[in-house]
């Protein structure tokens, strides 16, 4: 029997769309970035994409280990805490992500070429999708899938990056007014 304080599977999924939502304005931006690239040095489109691609998972990091939440985990009531249920240290947060951290990096490192050569990322025409593309995918998708898998059969629903960081998510109180 999962205790009611860890049923966090739909809030925590119901975050993550909340914290794309709250992103939504860089990829807007991305857009416009690689759709006038012609004008800009292929340096800093490289420069460009690296802090667009780390985004998502520095905006976790930091925030998690501030304030043990996400805006989409504030909004949804969720925190993430110490497997002890003590406040999530910035160490703890790092770990939680380490995974597409490192994923994030390989492929910043796999595209570098093809930014450096001019090539818009984007244009469907242009850039060609090789091994190294297939393999980041696929191991995005894995980790994704191992991550759900693992949270769903956890009794304190705990994913894959909650036992490499020993943390949990547990459901806030509501507030009365």
């Amino acid at each position: 029997m999962i205790e009611e304080k860890y049923k966090t599977f739909w809030r925590r999924f119901w975050a993550g769309w909340v914290d794309t939502v709250v992103l939504l304005p860089l990829y807007f931006l991305d857009m416009f970035i690689w759709n006038n690239h012609q004008n800009i040095s292929v340096f800093i489109l490289l420069l460009w994409y690296g802090i667009y691609s780390l985004s998502y998972t520095v905006y976790s990091i930091i925030m998690h280990g501030k304030l043990g939440q996400t805006l989409g985990k504030m909004a949804m009531r969720v925190k993430v805490l110490d497997i002890s249920e003590t406040p999530l240290s910035m160490s703890q947060a790092i770990k939680r992500d380490i995974v597409p951290l490192g994923l994030t990096i390989v492929g910043i490192v796999l595209e570098a070429q093809t930014i450096l050569s001019g090539v818009n990322i984007y244009d469907p025409k242009l850039s060609k999708y090789d091994a190294s593309f297939y393999l980041t995918m696929l191991s995005t998708a894995g980790w994704f899938t191992a991550e759900v898998i693992t949270m769903l059969f956890s009794n304190k629903r705990r994913a894959l990056h909650d036992y490499i960081a020993d943390s949990v998510v547990v459901k806030l109180p509501r507030k009365l007014i």
